[in-house]
């Protein structure tokens, strides 16, 4: 199974734990992968956040980007289960093409963090990366 590192902020975990959020959106997908991922939680630290590997959930399927093909028509259920206004996904999307929507699913926040380290990692990635381990 592919796994992956994605860097969240504390706001977006917390709403990803207490079930809120099940879409998280980002510029750019897993390429060249079989599904399902293991997308591991690294919680950055701004907005208070720890530095660590908070949880962990599945990525069952491809990312997808379908939901802009009528933006007006899905923005109310974009922003309803990603948890970010209508407004800030415009912002987000300006200029820079297509925003793929990662379906959140089997969600798992670890009792106790992890290090990047123990993930042969020794810096958090900017948005997401690959493991090799």
């Amino acid at each position: 199974m592919t796994e992956i590192m994605q860097s969240i902020h504390k706001t977006w975990d917390s709403l990803i734990f207490a079930g809120s959020k099940n879409l998280e959106l980002r510029k750019s997908k897993p390429i060249g992968i079989r599904y399902p991922a293991k997308v591991y939680i690294y919680e950055t630290k701004q907005c208070g956040g720890c530095g660590m590997v908070v949880g962990d959930y599945l990525l069952k399927f491809e990312p997808s980007d379908s939901l802009f093909e009528n933006r007006n028509k899905l923005m109310g259920i974009l922003s309803a289960h990603s948890c970010v206004p209508p407004q800030d996904i415009m912002k987000y999307q300006a200029g820079k093409g297509t925003i793929y929507a990662w379906r959140i699913s089997n969600v798992k926040k670890y009792d106790h963090p992890m290090n990047l380290t123990d993930f042969g990692l020794n810096k958090a990635p900017q948005s997401w990366c690959y493991l090799n381990r």
